[in-house]
């Protein structure tokens, strides 16, 4: 299912999202924020949640209890996917934010 399909649904995870937007960023590992569907073991699910990238370059594992990050908050599911490069953040077109 593609993200506008759930345009609802995105929204009110936004509003959320900017919420907490500065508490999640103050955690020395996030990268940048968004809205998007969650993956579970390596497959991309139809579930949208909050999806956190993180730089890992000094991380062995990604696990929310090592980078001290939520596994949902209020009640919407948090995703982390690592940001092996930089560039992965710089796009001319993101459906995500």
């Amino acid at each position: 299912m593609h993200l506008h399909q759930h345009r609802k649904e995105q929204e009110a995870i936004l509003q959320l999202l900017e919420k907490h937007k500065a508490s999640l960023l103050a955690n020395r590992y996030v990268c940048d924020l968004g809205v998007g569907y969650r993956i579970v073991n390596k497959k991309t699910t139809d579930e949208l949640g909050i999806i956190i990238q993180v730089n890992t370059q000094h991380q062995r594992l990604i696990r929310h209890t090592d980078l001290k990050l939520p596994q949902q908050i209020e009640g919407v599911a948090v995703g982390i996917v690592e940001v092996l490069e930089p560039e992965v953040l710089q796009s001319d077109f993101d459906e995500l934010h």
